[in-house]
């Protein structure tokens, strides 16, 4: 998490993410899961489809986008961010509602325009803070071309790396855009976990290519995987259940840590999706981590002996604060859940879900609702217990005031 200036950060909690921020020392993403067992399988003999010669077909057009997404905050007025950006150093060439992302509240997109970068000297750079929380800095790097299938991997693996060169380009930009919208942000639970995705676009080929084709021209599986060498029959498999395609010129193939778009020039719809779809993975991998850490800490404190009023009265501070919680992170994640469930068109639906699929958005989605199915059962637990002792009190206090009674009453008499 990328906690705004001036407040305190939460402590650490489970090395989930590949990415940190403030220098935390990288761990695998929730993408990362599968990368071991996916590259044991891809240094095999690959058996698998006979492709024709990748020099065969070029690419004349293209760019990458390596995204960055962070945790910035529990909730973001945009409109009151979109007046604090102007404060900037640097001001953005815009900034404006992406109302071309289909959501109930459109992000806020800020162009920065041409950055040095990664060993790039001039890298686009555009920002979208959503409402949730959620930072996307998103790098947009020109292909060299005109380049064959092969330059084009070669090229690629580049960016799926171990080493990831823009995270720290990154990382700074999004403290320059945190440190600008403090004042529009709530930011009671925070987390470092970051995701990152990279997306390669593909918009003309020479001779002009057919999507149907184009798996035929050019190893979609060994580019998403960044691999130069060859890749087993499996892993290949595995790759083509991931395409997807509308036009004639409109091929999409998603990967767990990549993927592919073919699509005219100008065409964004697909590339946003997939922003928020790991937008989505982000947010839930981050109220995780969050109620994971909640957890550890009612644990510890559970386990102390606490007969005092003052651990009667951190009792009930505890279950006012598991009960903000509780309501907090599920309102957020139904937010995330529903934010694209008015999806229209088929064809961006089954991509959408397609990218969720890869990323076992449902799997942490589960995760997220059974800790706070145990977070109910801590909090119903501490409400018993606070209001057993407060009927013993009063019971006691009962038990005081007849005897007291009595005793007036004999001292009368007497």
């Amino acid at each position: 998490m990328l906690p705004l200036p001036g407040c305190a950060r939460a402590p650490a909690g489970e090395p989930s993410g590949k990415s940190t921020r403030h220098g935390v020392a990288a761990a695998p993403t929730a993408r990362d899961a599968g990368r071991h067992e996916q590259r044991a399988t891809a240094g095999q003999a690959d058996s698998g489809r006979n492709f024709c010669d990748h020099r065969s077909m070029l690419v004349t057009r293209g760019r990458v986008l390596a995204q960055r997404f962070y945790d910035v905050a529990d909730e973001v007025d945009l409109k009151r961010a979109a007046e604090l950006v102007q404060s900037l150093s640097r001001r953005p060439q815009f900034v404006r509602s992406a109302r071309q992302i289909r959501l109930p509240s459109p992000p806020l997109e800020m162009s920065l325009g041409p950055r040095p970068a990664a060993g790039h000297p001039a890298v686009d750079v555009l920002v979208r803070l959503y409402d949730v929380g959620a930072l996307a800095v998103t790098f947009a790097v020109d292909i060299p071309c005109p380049l064959d299938g092969e330059a084009l991997i070669a090229f690629a693996s580049k960016f799926l790396g171990g080493d990831d060169q823009f995270i720290e380009p990154g990382r700074a930009i999004a403290q320059e855009i945190v440190t600008a919208v403090r004042a529009a942000c709530s930011t009671r639970s925070v987390s470092d976990v970051t995701e990152e995705y990279t997306v390669f676009v593909i918009n003309n080929t020479d001779p002009k290519t057919d999507a149907d084709a184009l798996p035929d021209q050019l190893d979609v599986a060994r580019l998403l995987l960044g691999e130069t060498g060859p890749i087993s029959r499996r892993e290949r498999e595995q790759q083509s259940h991931s395409y997807i395609s509308y036009g004639p010129d409109e091929l999409v193939a998603v990967d767990w840590n990549s993927a592919l778009v073919y699509a005219p020039p100008g065409s964004t719809d697909i590339t946003d999706l997939l922003e928020l779809a790991s937008m989505q993975l982000l947010e839930l991998r981050a109220y995780d981590d969050i109620v994971g850490r909640r957890l550890a800490r009612l644990y510890d404190t559970l386990g102390q002996r606490q007969e005092s009023d003052f651990h009667q009265r951190r009792y009930l501070s505890l279950s006012r604060e598991i009960m903000r919680l509780f309501v907090d992170v599920t309102e957020m994640t139904d937010r995330i859940e529903h934010s694209l469930t008015a999806l229209g068109d088929s064809w961006l639906a089954r991509v959408h879900q397609a990218a969720l699929g890869e990323f076992e958005v449902d799997r942490w989605s589960r995760l997220v609702k059974d800790k706070l199915e145990v977070l109910r059962q801590i909090n119903e637990l501490l409400v018993d217990q606070i209001t057993s002792r407060k009927s013993y009190r009063i019971e006691f206090a009962i038990v005081v005031l007849i005897v007291v009674e009595l005793l007036l009453a004999l001292l009368k008499a007497v």
